[in-house]
């Protein structure tokens, strides 16, 4: 099954979602998930289906909640945690 095939499966396919996929289906370029009220949660940077660039989270208020970068599926440098009253670099 496909990346492209598995989100579909999910129930990945509707509004609330704004997946981009290469040829082979395969998560590529900016992918973002959406609250309800269509604020952004979450984007994720993918080249050909590994995470590189940065991935980042939002509260449903639109605040931030983390941010991580990524090289070839990779964790690199320092992950920002951010609760509602702290921001907290993790490394």
């Amino acid at each position: 099954m496909t990346e492209k095939q598995w989100d579909i499966a999910m129930g990945r396919d509707d509004d609330n979602y704004e997946y981009h996929y290469d040829s082979e289906d395969k998560k590529h370029g900016i992918c973002k998930r959406f609250y309800p009220d269509g604020y952004i949660m979450h984007d994720e940077s993918y080249e050909h289906g590994k995470r590189h660039g940065r991935n980042t989270s939002w509260y449903g208020n639109n605040d931030l909640f983390s941010s991580q970068y990524y090289e070839n599926d990779i964790e690199e440098g320092e992950m920002i945690l951010c609760s509602p009253k702290d921001k907290l670099s993790l490394k």
